[in-house]
Parts: structure tokens; C-alpha cells; sequence
């Protein structure tokens, strides 16, 4: 089993949190946006983070963490 890691550029409110996705999963959300901006919404690492579209478009994506070891 492989594994990877991706860092990503993003202005943060709030408490930073460490968090595990799966990858597929933010991609097909990711994918099915048109506009430049989404936000990443989540209170938790272990509870449901929401994307969310910039202005323009009405978008919301639900995506679960995934735990690690």
C-alpha cells in the first residue's frame, strides 16, 4: 500500500487542524466547480468537512476524513 502527501497554499481562519481525505474524493468535488475560489469548511478531523464555491455559483460538497494510523 502506497501512500502520499500533498500541500496545498490556503488562507486559514480559526484553529489550525490536521486532517486526512480521501484523495479521489476532493478531486471529484474539486472537479465539479467552475469557479476559482472554494472554501474548505470543518470543525473536527474526524467530522464531515464541506466545500464550498467562491461567488456565482451555488456549491456544496461533503466530504468524510478518513483515519490514520
Amino acid at each position: 500500500m502506497g501512500s502520499a502527501e500533498e500541500v496545498v497554499g490556503c488562507e486559514v481562519a480559526g484553529e489550525s487542524i490536521q486532517i486526512a481525505l480521501n484523495h479521489q474524493y476532493v478531486l471529484d468535488g474539486l472537479m465539479s466547480v467552475s469557479t476559482d475560489q472554494v472554501f474548505f469548511e470543518t470543525s473536527s478531523p474526524m467530522k464531515p468537512g464541506i466545500f464550498r464555491a467562491g461567488a456565482g455559483e451555488n456549491f456544496l460538497y461533503l466530504v468524510m476524513p478518513v483515519r490514520v494510523s
